[in-house]
């Protein structure tokens, strides 16, 4: 979901692998690893083969192609929203439909296998940041891998804080980091480092809600 189509499957392989042994048995196995084992094994092929995601392919022709979020870093330009929407654009497939990715979100929201305070917390920072920045904030939101990390990765139950204001709290984490990343950073997409940054400060989040909660109990007691 997140890799390009002309990536060999060999770099997959050794993601996939380093993702499963490192970001998670050796931390202990299931539930006890501390990041999103997919976002290790993403991290790992950014930086062990920074040239393995590209080129993009777009979409019907498959010919190679820039991701909005490198024309918007190299131009300032910004591709239209319906054809971010839609999915008329190059990137892996888990970006390049924010209408499919929505989609997929709706039926997880409604199932309860993801709460939604997180993927809220990520998207309204991502727009807040953006309008005080003058961007559009619909750009920024169906563009690159938002959607994919606010619903489908940023909600991993073993990597999220488990009480309702520390998922805001998480979510508002994930979205600063992915528009600081994205207006002032080095790369033009920072969703993998925003969210794997969080899961770090997961277990503080956990230990501060605690404390307000006994905090709160004990001036009501």
């Amino acid at each position: 979901m997140s890799v390009s189509p002309s990536t060999p499957l060999y770099v997959i392989a050794a993601s996939a692998a380093v993702g499963i042994v490192v970001g998670k048995q050796a931390f202990g196995g299931f539930p006890k690893n501390l990041f999103n084992p997919a976002l290790f094994g993403r991290l790992f092929l950014i930086l062990a083969f920074p040239t393995a995601l590209t080129p993009w392919l777009a979409p019907v022709d498959m010919v190679s192609t820039a991701t909005p979020l490198r024309i918007f870093r190299d131009t300032g330009a910004t591709t239209p929203i319906w054809n971010l929407f839609l999915g008329n654009i190059g990137g892996s497939m888990g970006e390049v439909s924010a209408l499919a990715l929505l989609l997929g979100a709706t039926y997880l929201i409604y199932k309860k296998y993801a709460n939604w305070r997180i993927p809220a917390g990520v998207l309204s920072a991502v727009a807040v940041i953006a309008l005080l920045n003058g961007q559009n904030p619909l750009f920024h939101l169906f563009s690159g891998s938002v959607m994919l990390g606010a619903f489908f990765m940023a909600t991993d139950p073993v990597t999220s804080p488990k009480s309702d204001s520390g998922r805001l709290i998480f979510g508002n984490g994930v979205g600063t980091i992915i528009m600081v990343i994205r207006l002032w950073g080095w790369v033009p997409e920072g969703t993998t480092f925003a969210i794997l940054g969080m899961n770090y400060f997961v277990p503080f989040i956990k230990t501060e809600m605690q404390r307000i909660k006994a905090n709160k109990e004990k001036k009501e007691g």
